[in-house]
């Protein structure tokens, strides 16, 4: 899972959540991450709500390279692979 909180760690959401402290998580797409784990990504964030109802706010934020680093030569996601359909909660 390539699930990216505030804190690094999946570990941290599940332990917020046990506690009842409402969360702000997300993941972090264009990183080299596939489709699909994204949405297993955003399915075990939906899992971990659904335990303990403790997430407030699911950000997905795009990679941007910057100049001076590593993946300064990484294109960022394209607008159309970062939008994605899905079906609303019941």
């Amino acid at each position: 899972m390539r699930q990216q909180t505030a804190s690094g760690s999946p570990t941290d959401s599940r332990a917020s959540g046990e506690l009842r402290v409402p969360f702000t998580t997300g993941i972090l797409i264009g990183i080299g991450e596939s489709r699909r784990d994204r949405i297993e990504s955003l399915l075990a964030i939906s899992e971990l709500d659904a335990q303990h109802g403790h997430v407030q706010e699911v950000i997905i934020q795009n990679f941007r390279a910057k100049p001076l680093t590593a993946m300064r030569g990484t294109p960022e996601p394209r607008l159309k692979n970062s939008c994605g359909r899905s079906q609303p909660p019941d």
